[in-house]
């Protein structure tokens, strides 16, 4: 039964029937069976974050929830990134990226308290205009548009899929970048703030200065702390130095090296 699967899975994929495996230079006779597991390791200190526009950085703490600023809308902030990031890349797209998420998801708390199409295509007109850098605009009338056509099992689809997720998609045609002018315009049109005064809940105050807030996309890269962690006391060494074996693979040490003494000292 295992051969007849095998086979037939073979032959859906087009692999050949007989194909041959070889490991360490050692042929395997039968089957070859790859298990590929998945393991969801929680984040932690040390652990390495990026955005879309070639910020990347460390974990430096993680606090608690309840400790988290708080906005005027009532939502907690869920990391808080070093502004010198920005100096330091001049990477001003991030900041694009995040005051569109900010409109993204004002667009999305109006619509669901909108029970009249006409309505929600009027502010979704008055918005996405402002955001459109085409030639024209011809962007974002093409969008409203097709969804002036869309039947109401649609359009009500639509409204729920908002609802979901909490945000109303926008899209940036490509070599069309927006302008800080732009943006500030659909900003007045909600009714929005480029910065705003935080809530502390732990020390029961906002902010001094009013800060930058919004939504963007955040990955996680594959720099984990807790796989890079390793030491040895005595181990494998090299005949001709004595200095330990490099890689954890072969037992041996880690380099320690400027950068990473000055990290140590600082802290």
């Amino acid at each position: 039964q295992l051969k007849d699967l095998i086979q037939r899975t073979n032959k859906k994929y087009g692999k050949p029937s007989a194909e041959k495996f070889v490991i360490r230079r050692v042929t395997i006779d039968g089957v070859l069976i790859r298990f590929k597991i998945e393991q969801e390791l929680r984040i932690g200190l040390g652990d390495k974050l990026c955005n879309r526009y070639g910020n990347k950085g460390v974990i430096s703490l993680i606090e608690d929830d309840k400790k988290m600023p708080r906005t005027p809308f009532g939502d907690r902030v869920d990391i808080i990134l070093n502004p010198i990031g920005l100096i330091g890349r001049m990477n001003m797209g991030q900041l694009y990226e995040l005051y569109c998420g900010l409109i993204s998801k004002e667009l999305g708390r109006r619509i669901i308290k909108l029970n009249d199409r006409s309505q929600v295509i009027d502010m979704l007109r008055r918005v996405l205009v402002k955001l459109d850098g085409s030639k024209g605009q011809k962007s974002s009338t093409r969008m409203i548009n097709n969804m002036s056509k869309l039947s109401d099992a649609q359009f009500k689809n639509l409204v729920n899929q908002i609802k979901e997720t909490g945000f109303v998609p926008i899209i940036i045609p490509p070599f069309q970048a927006l302008k800080h002018q732009d943006i500030n315009s659909a900003l007045k049109v909600l009714g929005l703030k480029s910065a705003y005064h935080l809530f502390l809940p732990e020390f029961g105050v906002k902010t001094k200065n009013p800060v930058t807030v919004g939504y963007m996309y955040i990955s996680k890269l594959e720099h984990i702390a807790d796989l890079k962690v390793f030491g040895r006391s005595t181990g494998p060494v090299v005949a001709k130095t004595l200095q330990p074996t490099s890689g954890k693979r072969h037992e041996g040490g880690q380099r320690l090296g400027e950068l990473d003494t000055y990290s140590f000292i600082s802290y």
